[in-house]
């Protein structure tokens, strides 16, 4: 059984000068000691309200303080995101509570999502190219290690039979990102993009083919991902990314719109 370490939490939002406390104070839950505190953060993310977090995700950044008591003047110890919970503990067993402050800018009103009717860019030469190449994907193959769905290509549509012939090659094979997808038979045309490792977010083909989960994080394959509306507004594609990604990762984006 793995071992577990409890934790009560208070969350913050700082906006300018102003701190807002979420509905998230002194709420005690366990983890498993090997959970990272991005894994915490996601966990929390779900209680938060659609007002607390859901704002223009290049404008906010995480600190995770803890403190062996909720007391004013306690001494504090900021985290590592990506470090195991359980280091805490193993540096003072005394360290329980932690305070998670969502900082951000002042926000403008400018960053708001555009509607479809301020939009009317035509596609950039680039753009065109990406939504071509996502016509072409005709199947996906996930990644054993990362998870990451990866496109198989084939420049004609697949038959029944071909299909069903992928569908038995997927079954049989273990893939790695980066590893070739040989086809044989009449799968000899296809491919998938040998040039990818783990550290690649998911392609921008992914998202433009008819095979893709729209709301997948590009990067740690996390549901109910979204798109930033700051990047929206300054380029053609932007990748969708859950709120953990959003706030560590840089964001994928294509194709930046002519001015």
């Amino acid at each position: 059984m793995s071992r577990k370490v409890a934790l009560s939490f208070t969350v913050k939002i700082v906006i300018g000068e102003e701190i807002k406390y979420t509905n998230i104070k002194n709420r005690i839950t366990e983890y498993d000691a090997e959970c990272s505190w991005i894994d915490v953060l996601d966990s929390i993310s779900s209680f938060l309200g659609p007002d607390e977090v859901l704002l223009p995700s290049d404008q906010l950044s995480v600190t995770v303080s803890v403190m062996s008591n909720y007391q004013p003047g306690d001494e504090t110890f900021t985290v590592v995101l990506n470090d195991p919970i359980d280091i805490i503990q193993k540096f003072d067993p005394n360290l329980k509570h932690v305070t998670i402050s969502l900082k951000r800018d002042v926000h403008d009103s400018r960053d708001s999502p555009p509607s479809p009717s301020q939009n009317t860019q035509s596609p950039t030469r680039s753009g065109l190219g990406i939504l071509k190449k996502g016509q072409y994907v005709r199947g996906v193959v996930n990644c054993i290690n990362c998870t990451k769905p990866r496109c198989i290509f084939a420049q004609k549509k697949l038959s029944l039979e071909e299909e069903d012939s992928l569908d038995k090659l997927l079954k049989t094979t273990e893939y790695c990102c980066g590893d070739p997808l040989t086809g044989t038979g009449n799968l000899e045309g296809i491919r998938v993009d040998s040039s990818l490792n783990c550290e690649t977010h998911i392609e921008y083909t992914y998202y433009a083919s008819k095979k893709a989960i729209p709301d997948l994080c590009c990067i740690c394959c996390r549901r109910h991902a979204r798109k930033s509306p700051k990047l929206l507004r300054d380029f053609e594609f932007v990748l969708p990314a859950c709120r953990i990604c959003e706030v560590i990762e840089d964001i994928p984006k294509h194709s930046p719109w002519k001015k």
